[in-house]
């Protein structure tokens, strides 16, 4: 009896974990808060410390255009830094569901071609792949 009610609370979380990861809306919030707190960063912004905002005002991103924003690129640095220390970065990262272990070393993931920095392509495809459940290679 416990057995089926914990293998049923487990199915229920993985199912809803499942809509929230076919949900383009968590998608495109989540990495355009990312991708705006980055550019913020990597720009010598600080963010304050407190609640996050309902609605995010993507303030940095508002001044790109697609052709200036494919060419942005982070430093790891940063993007290590930003792990540690933003709870904007945490929050969008949790809630794209991304696990907080996967991110030990993201920005040597995220960094496909070993450049020492992160193109925004590389970030938006490498954050794609790392949603949802761990597994194992």
């Amino acid at each position: 009896f416990l057995e089926r009610i914990m293998n049923y609370a487990a199915d229920e979380k993985l199912r809803k974990q499942w809509d929230r990861l076919g949900d383009d809306k968590i998608w495109h919030k989540n990495i355009a808060t990312f991708i705006d707190t980055m550019v913020g960063l990597h720009d010598g912004e600080m963010y304050e410390e407190g609640p996050l905002p309902k609605q995010p005002s993507f303030m940095h991103l508002k001044n790109e255009n697609k052709d200036s924003l494919k060419k942005r690129r982070f430093s790891k640095d940063i993007i290590d830094s930003a792990l540690k220390d933003n709870p904007v970065i945490k929050t969008a990262l949790g809630n794209l569901d991304i696990e907080p272990h996967d991110c030990v070393s993201l920005a040597d993931t995220l960094d496909f071609d070993n450049s020492g920095d992160v193109e925004v392509l590389e970030l938006v495809m490498g954050l794609s792949r790392m949603r949802g459940p761990s597994r194992r290679s």
